[in-house]
């Protein structure tokens, strides 16, 4: 297990350790600093990390393992305009700021060049390592995590500059390629590749997006109990097809203004990460007559567990234990690629706010997957375990969330 910690001045001869092991073999370090000494080298980035952390901006932190730490990662958050920027102060300081040894010509040209100039508030990821000896340990997804998850709950992008052979890490955590490689002139081995991680993006979605939403559903969806008891048999184009029918309803439907529904996509560049939707259900006495959803069935579904579980168990728990007006989040979908991330959490944080601005409970019924997810954000059992008949451990959870009454 992978702990991810704030650093400490007492960690940071391990942290330079790690990190001139981990960056020593790469052509950078042959070609810059082949003569360096390596006590000496180590001794300039203590140094320079000891400024980091006096540093609010900059945010270090060390991966732990067994009580051993196996990897670092120095992150920049975001700086207002004109505020000091450590990385570029320090390579304004010219020879001091390198170890005794270095090809500080070859240095100062290749390092200005990236400065990505990138203006609008941002976390740059200055420095990642893991100690060779531990890799594969999942220190250095734990500490990438750390930054891209802060830009998504600030709703601003990463930025890197990766080596070759870390290029499939970041690929992995949703960065990107962008713009030309960085090449020294005088050394085309010295090279680093430019990164990005686009912002999380919120927004409401289109009947254009629900065919691409649909198998991020599907894979989301198909592990769950809920999912075999009545759709084992379906197939995945079943499956899909059955959504993109019944949300192009539900959109049309809001679109129309004959339902109150709250559809949103999340989305990464041209990534589709998943989606949530909830529906505002009155107060019961304001509610009209027939007002529930018209059901129907993927082909292939078991209909008769469908009808005596999502029509009639769950159904019927709905207009028996929540006859006041609240917001019913109805399904929460991530894509499996995406969970982890922060992506269900920013998406059921929006229909709290509409809760809350509306005054009343939010509502849902839980997988056995979700409940880590809703309990962390606030959420609490409410009422009876829904159980199918024909399988007991097919579950869902009534849970609720009353902060806008607080």
């Amino acid at each position: 297990m992978v702990a991810v910690l704030p650093a400490q001045l007492a960690d940071l001869e391990r942290i330079a350790a790690i990190h001139h092991a981990a960056f020593a073999p790469s052509a950078i370090s042959r070609r810059i600093f082949a003569d360096v000494k390596r006590q000496d080298q180590c001794a300039k980035t203590v140094a320079r990390l000891t400024k980091r952390l006096d540093d609010p901006r900059s945010a270090l932190f060390k991966a732990v393992v067994d009580n051993d730490i196996v990897g670092f990662a120095l992150w920049e958050r975001p700086r207002k305009p004109g505020e000091p920027d450590p990385e570029h102060d320090d390579a304004q300081k010219g020879p001091d700021r390198w170890p005794a040894g270095t090809n500080v010509a070859l240095a100062e040209s290749f390092f200005a060049r990236l400065d990505l100039g990138i203006n609008e508030p941002h976390y740059h990821l200055s420095l990642l390592a893991t100690d060779p000896e531990r890799q594969r340990s999942g220190a250095g997804s734990a500490l990438l995590r750390w930054g891209s998850r802060k830009a998504d709950e600030d709703g601003v992008e990463c930025y890197l500059e990766a080596t070759e052979l870390a290029i499939p890490v970041y690929l992995r955590g949703q960065y990107e390629l962008f713009r030309e490689p960085i090449v020294a002139e005088e050394d085309a081995e010295l090279v680093l590749y430019p990164m990005r991680r686009p912002a999380l993006k919120l927004r409401p979605a289109t009947l254009d997006d629900i065919p691409a939403l649909a198998p991020a559903h599907r894979l989301a969806f198909w592990p769950t109990r809920v999912n075999l008891y009545s759709y084992s048999d379906v197939s995945p184009e079943a499956y899909e097809s059955h959504f993109i029918n019944r949300f192009s309803n539900f959109i049309k439907q809001r679109d129309e203004g004959g339902a109150r529904y709250l559809l949103t996509v999340a989305q990464r560049g041209d990534m589709y990460l998943g989606y949530a939707f909830s529906i505002y259900e009155p107060d019961e006495k304001e509610r009209p007559a027939g007002s529930g959803e018209k059901r129907f069935w993927p082909e292939g579904a078991n209909v008769r567990r469908a009808e005596e579980y999502l029509a009639g168990t769950l159904d019927k728990h709905k207009k028996d234990n929540l006859p006041f007006a609240h917001w019913s989040l109805s399904i929460l979908s991530v894509h499996p690629d995406s969970q982890g991330q922060g992506v269900g959490r920013k998406l059921v944080q929006e229909v709290l706010d509409h809760g809350k601005r509306d005054g009343v409970p939010v509502t849902l019924e839980s997988t056995e997957l979700g409940r880590p997810l809703y309990e962390k954000m606030g959420f609490v059992d409410f009422g009876e375990i829904l159980r199918a008949k024909e399988d007991p451990e097919v579950e869902l959870w009534p849970m609720r969330h009353d902060s806008a009454q607080k």
